[in-house]
């Protein structure tokens, strides 16, 4: 099992989920952002749960993660069951919103990777007219279907030469 970073944990269903306020979850992924710490962060919601419990696969994938934040209210409230009284949602689209609003000052970059490019082309163009300064390293649209070892090397590279510190994953649970 993966040395998980310091801070607290709720187990939900053989799942570590992360005890951290929005605003902690915030700081700490800029932290490592600026810091350039290589890992991976699960944005989870009772599905991503499930899933796990019935896809070894994807069980690994949460293990293996630097940190699970809750996304879904379910979770939320088996944190505060737990006694994580001040856990509040810690979602994708207002975690990815919140580190753009912040990275012009962070001066961290930032890539997205998943869904169409019409779909990425618009989020490029409205975060970079709400987040005046920052810094987009690059995006990327996958086929909608596996790749290919070496278009997987491909993107791999482009990605480590872009330069980014925070990537951001959209492909859906389990295929992300």
């Amino acid at each position: 099992m993966k040395q998980l970073p310091q801070y607290r944990v709720g187990r939900i269903a053989d799942a570590d989920i992360a005890a951290l306020t929005f605003q902690e979850t915030v700081h700490m992924l800029e932290q490592w952002a600026v810091e350039r710490k290589d890992g991976y962060v699960c944005i989870c919601n009772t599905h991503s749960i499930v899933t796990a419990g019935n896809h070894s696969g994807f069980h690994e994938a949460l293990t293996q993660a630097d940190l699970c934040t809750p996304d879904g209210m379910p979770l939320v409230w088996a944190l505060k069951l737990y006694g994580f009284e001040r856990q509040d949602r810690v979602d994708g689209p207002s975690l990815m919103l919140k580190l753009c609003e912040r990275a012009p000052q962070t001066k961290v970059s930032i890539y997205f990777y998943g869904s169409t490019p019409d779909t990425l082309d618009s989020l490029k163009e409205r975060v970079e007219q709400d987040y005046p300064g920052i810094r987009i390293a690059g995006s990327f649209s996958p086929p909608f279907r596996e790749l290919h070892p070496d278009e997987e090397e491909r993107i791999i590279d482009e990605i480590n030469a872009s330069g980014a510190h925070i990537i951001f994953v959209s492909l859906g649970c389990p295929k992300q």
